[in-house]
């Protein structure tokens, strides 16, 4: 996933430029279970491990005065595939905090 945005903002106390830019560093799929038919209702846990990269740098979020910040954030998501077409698949992202050894 790679996205710049730029636009223009107008309003409050003058014209407001901003950018925006989103990239996706490291990114895995993995399938960690699968229903055959239908998946009674509960509470399901999947247990499931990933190894980051040594290199990667830790979580971080920088910001300068009130107009100018970056960030880097890690996160795992979850989705629920449905079969039928008329439902939108179940998903779920959580963010966790990463340090760098």
């Amino acid at each position: 996933e790679h996205q710049h945005h730029l636009g223009h903002q107008h309003g409050g106390f003058g014209d407001d430029l901003y950018a925006y830019q989103q990239v996706t560093i490291v990114e895995e799929n993995m399938c960690v279970a699968s229903f055959y038919g239908y998946a009674e209702p509960g509470l399901y846990q999947f247990p499931f491990q990933f190894h980051l990269h040594p290199s990667l740098p830790s979580s971080a979020n920088i910001g300068r005065g009130k107009d100018s910040w970056a960030y880097l954030n890690y996160c795992v998501e979850v989705q629920l595939e449905r079969p039928d077409w008329r439902q939108r698949d179940l998903i779920n992202r959580t963010m966790f905090e990463v340090t760098a050894a």
